[in-house]
């Protein structure tokens, strides 16, 4: 793993690039030209480039698939009210259980339970 983040890579290429510019634009230095340093800058660059727009589309087909599955679960909603509404079906089929709802038979039933009055004595 790298020691420098893109971030601080990025700014140290600038300061290496900037004082080779205005101090010693015709040397060469670790058998390299600054056109030649200049060219590894770019292919950086460009990779930077094309990871931001990878990510944004990424994010747009996150988007478009959390679109489409809005639209699946309301025709998941619209279904099982079909089917609990079905004659046929209804709320107590294996159909509308299976869908994960509670049937209708498999419900608890109960009242309100009133809270005892206090023992006095």
């Amino acid at each position: 793993m790298s020691k420098y983040t893109p971030k601080s890579a990025r700014e140290r290429g600038e300061r290496f690039v900037n004082s080779w510019t205005e101090n010693a634009p015709g040397d060469k230095w670790a058998d390299m030209t600054l056109d030649e340093f200049k060219t590894k800058r770019a292919a950086i660059t460009a990779k930077e480039a094309e990871i931001t727009a990878s990510e944004a589309h990424t994010k747009a087909l996150q988007i478009q698939r959390d679109n489409l599955n809005e639209e699946f679960m309301e025709d998941c909603d619209f279904v099982a009210k079909d089917v609990e509404g079905s004659r046929n079906y209804g709320p107590d089929s294996a159909l509308y259980g299976g869908f994960g709802y509670i049937r209708k038979s498999e419900k608890k039933r109960g009242g309100r339970r009133l809270a005892k009055p206090p023992d006095h004595q």
